[in-house]
C-alpha cells in the first residue's frame, strides 16, 4: 500500500508499471511486473535466485560455501564440542566471521550500486564472506581515493 501511494497508483492500475490491471487482479498487471518489483526490492527473493543459479560457489575463489555451511552445522550439532570450537576459531581466523548465525556467502553487485549498477540477476554474483569483505574494502578504498583526488586545489 505504501509503494502504491508513493507511485501515486490509482485503483485498477498496476503497482509497478501503471497499466490497467486485468479483471480478477488487484495490484499487478502481469507476472513480469511482479518479478521486476521483486528484482529491485525483495532481497530474500533476489538471494534465492542467485543461490539457485550459482549453487553457493564463490565467483572469485571457487569455494563451495553451501558445503562449508553443511560441514559447520554437522560439527556444531555433534557431540564433539571441542571440534566445533576449533572449527569456529579457524573460520574466524580466515575472515569468515561469526559462523554460528550466518550464511557462508553473500550477494555482491558486479557493478556496484554506487557506480550505477542495478539489482538485475546478470549484475549479481555469489561471493564467500572473505572475498566479499575484500571486494567491499577495495571499493571503499577506491571511492576514498576518488574523493581525495577530486578535492578542489584550494582545499588541499
Amino acid at each position: 500500500a505504501q509503494l502504491r501511494k508513493k507511485l501515486k497508483r490509482q485503483k485498477g492500475e498496476c503497482t509497478w508499471c501503471g497499466k490497467a490491471v486485468p479483471a480478477g487482479g488487484r495490484t499487478w498487471c502481469s507476472r513480469d511486473c511482479v518479478d521486476a518489483f521483486r528484482a529491485e526490492h525483495d532481497w530474500s527473493w533476489i538471494r534465492s535466485q542467485v543461490e539457485t543459479r550459482d549453487r553457493g560457489i564463490c565467483a572469485l575463489c571457487g569455494v563451495d560455501c553451501l558445503k562449508i555451511r553443511r560441514l559447520v552445522r554437522i560439527v556444531r550439532f555433534s557431540e564433539e564440542y571441542t571440534s566445533w570450537r576449533h572449527l569456529d576459531h579457524h573460520y574466524r581466523q580466515q575472515g569468515w566471521g561469526e559462523t554460528i548465525a550466518r550464511n557462508m556467502w553473500e550477494v555482491d553487485h558486479i557493478v556496484p550500486r554506487v557506480r550505477s549498477g542495478g539489482n538485475e540477476l546478470a549484475n549479481l554474483r555469489t561471493l564467500c564472506v572473505p572475498c566479499h569483505k575484500a571486494s567491499t574494502a577495495r571499493l571503499a578504498a577506491d571511492r576514498a581515493r576518488e574523493r581525495r583526488d577530486h578535492v578542489e586545489p584550494s582545499r588541499r
